[in-house]
Parts: C-alpha cells; sequence; structure tokens
C-alpha cells in the first residue's frame, strides 16, 4: 500500500474518532450534566421578608413551601416594632423544600439617649443654649436667694449632670436671686471707729468717709450714711460716710 493511502486512511479514522467523540458528548454527557444542574436548583429560592409582620412573612413563606421560625427578638436602630428586621438565609438563596427560614424580630428603635451636662454657676442664657445644644429644650425655672452664687445664674439643675436622659425630658433649674439683703444699722452718732467695726462685722464694706462740719454734734462721730439706716443691703455693700470734723 502507498504511503499516500496510509495517510489517507489515517485522517479518516481521526475525523471519525473526532465525530463519535462529538455524538457521545452531545448525547450522553450534556443531558447528564443539565440533569445534574436540574436537580440542585430544584429547591427553593427565598424571598425577601424583611421589613414585614410575622402573619404577612408566614403567608409568603408557606406559599413557598417554607417554614418561619422567630430565633430573636430585639431592639434595631431603624426597624420599627414588630416588623422583621433580618432573616437566614437571605433573599435569594436555594434551599430544599420545607426548610425553615428563621428571623429576627425588632422591639422597636432604641430611644434616644442624652448625658445631661452641667450647668451649675453658667448664666441662665449659656444655660439654655447648652441644653439646646445638646438636644434638650424643655425647661422650668425656679428662683432662690443664694449668698455665693451671682444673681442670674444656676444653683442646680434636675436630672443631675452625666445621667442618661431621654430629649423629651423637662429639666428644672433652679436660679440664684443673689444674696439675701441685710438690714442697714443706724450708724449716725457712733464714733467713725465704731461704726467702720460694725460694717465689717455685718458684712458690708466701708465706702467713701468724708468729713463736714456740724456745730451740734461731737467730733469724729458720724453725721449720715448711704444706704440709710433700716434700708436692706446685701453683702459687700460699700457703705458711705460723712463724719463730723469739729
Amino acid at each position: 500500500m502507498s504511503t499516500g493511502k496510509v495517510i489517507g486512511i489515517s485522517i479518516l479514522v481521526s475525523v471519525l474518532t473526532s465525530a463519535a467523540v462529538f455524538v457521545a458528548l452531545h448525547f450522553l454527557v450534556v443531558p447528564l450534566l443539565e440533569q445534574q444542574a436540574g436537580e440542585k436548583k430544584a429547591g427553593v429560592d427565598v424571598p425577601d421578608i424583611t421589613l414585614l409582620k410575622l402573619d404577612q412573612a408566614r403567608k409568603i413563606l408557606a406559599a413557598s413551601g417554607l417554614l418561619l421560625v422567630v430565633t430573636e427578638r430585639k431592639e434595631h436602630p431603624k426597624v420599627s416594632e414588630g416588623l422583621i428586621a433580618s432573616q437566614t438565609p437571605l433573599e435569594g438563596s436555594n434551599v430544599k423544600n420545607g426548610a425553615q427560614v428563621e428571623v429576627v424580630i425588632s422591639t422597636g428603635i432604641p430611644p434616644v439617649r442624652i448625658i445631661m451636662p452641667d450647668l451649675a454657676k453658667l448664666p441662665v442664657i449659656e444655660a439654655i443654649d447648652k441644653l439646646k445644644k445638646a438636644g434638650l429644650g424643655v425647661v422650668t425655672m425656679s428662683r432662690e436667694i443664694h449668698d455665693e452664687i451671682p444673681k442670674d445664674r444656676v444653683i442646680s439643675a434636675k436630672p443631675v449632670p452625666g445621667q442618661e436622659v431621654e430629649p423629651e425630658i423637662t429639666v428644672e433649674l433652679v436660679v440664684s436671686d443673689g444674696a439675701a439683703g441685710i438690714e442697714v444699722p443706724d450708724f449716725t452718732r457712733r464714733k467713725l471707729k465704731v461704726a467702720r467695726r460694725m460694717i465689717k462685722k455685718l458684712g458690708f464694706t466701708v465706702g467713701d468717709v468724708s468729713r463736714k462740719e456740724h456745730a451740734e454734734a461731737r467730733a469724729g462721730v458720724v453725721l449720715s450714711q448711704n444706704p440709710k439706716a433700716e434700708t436692706s443691703a446685701k453683702k459687700g455693700t460699700p457703705i458711705d460716710l460723712v463724719v463730723n470734723t469739729n
């Protein structure tokens, strides 16, 4: 047999073999793979049931042949009370018919908590502004006499500083009305030295001391004063005196 015939037969055999392999793949292997793929997809696709109520979610799952199981109830920052916050498996997952879908139910959005600021000794306007910046706005005020905290400054506040509070809480401020007034005694007809001692003992301060001649009064005694006797003045108020030079 010639070399050309041998080559031709070899090529023919090769072509026939390739054709046979193609036919086997097309009619035997491919259907088998398609069958296996079909078996894998024969389950149920899980629907999205988040943000639904339980009854609604149960009906949707039941229509797909799935069961709903509640595994937990807890607060959620965005999901309202009674709605499904999350699910397992997730939407689109392929599961067997009759499989369980576990859900977490929201018990509500947690309330906003604010730390009560420290307002002690602040001017009322600053205290109210600080409350607004913290997210608190409802304020009631009462006033009390206070010997140490100046007028129109905060003595105390409720709730106390550092406490966690809700935005709608009412903040109660106690504001200073200043120191209590003291009745000014009569310093006239007293020696300047005695008057000075009395003024300091009562918590006042000695103000301007001027001198004036008075023929009928004793020398060195107080002729007049400001504030006048029997008026009310706060501690630290300067008492001005006019002293006889005669």
